[in-house]
């Protein structure tokens, strides 16, 4: 049986900071069959590492620049937030540019982490972001609010149709059978994955 990967798995086995690192890491070092799908590898990991460089960039020129105007460009809510907060830190001392430069390193670190990963651990990549189920995706997104998470999910329940797989997660807020029982409904696919979490 395959083991589909989270993002948050993958995500935690390399972040030392991560509540779930111990039990990521293990688990992706001591299992075989570790897949993702496509979406993942090129859709949601390198938005997310591009919106997580963004964020560090435009503290760092405001930490540079005492008029500059943030570009809030491709920044979720929980991203600008963020942002606000750095910019806020800075004009109070609680956070230097030096620690952004470092924060910066250590996340450009991490990337090349993962990306090394995926290209030499991860033995199948499924579901080509073409062949997405639109239709399970707008299911699902209507559970869990949560465009990312649903289109994974619904890789994961597309290729469980044909190629039996557990989903490998630590999110216990999106990532619930009761989740994919509903989304399947009124649709073509009999089956869910099992869910298994590392916590």
């Amino acid at each position: 049986m395959d083991n589909f990967l989270d993002t948050c798995i993958i995500i935690a086995k390399y972040d030392k900071k991560d509540k779930f690192h111990k039990n990521s890491k293990e688990f992706a070092e001591n299992n075989n069959n570790l897949i993702i799908c496509v979406y993942q590898e090129k859709k949601e990991i390198p938005f997310l590492f591009y919106r997580k460089e963004k964020i560090l960039t435009e503290s760092i020129k405001s930490s540079v620049m005492p008029n500059y105007m943030p570009d809030l460009k491709d920044l979720k809510i929980k991203d600008q937030i963020i942002l606000k907060k750095n910019i806020n830190r800075l004009k109070l001392n609680d956070l230097s540019q030096q620690e952004l430069f470092v924060y910066k390193k250590d996340l450009i670190l991490l990337k090349q982490e993962i990306n090394y990963f995926i290209k030499n651990k991860i033995s199948k990549r499924v579901i080509p972001l073409d062949k997405i189920d639109l239709l399970l995706v707008k299911n699902i997104f209507n559970e869990i609010k949560n465009e990312a998470d649903s289109n994974i999910f619904c890789s994961a329940i597309q290729e469980h149709q044909e190629n039996e797989l557990k989903v490998i997660t630590n999110d216990a807020k999106d990532c619930k059978n009761e989740v994919f029982v509903e989304a399947i409904k009124s649709t073509k696919y009999k089956e869910v994955p099992e869910i298994k979490y590392l916590f």
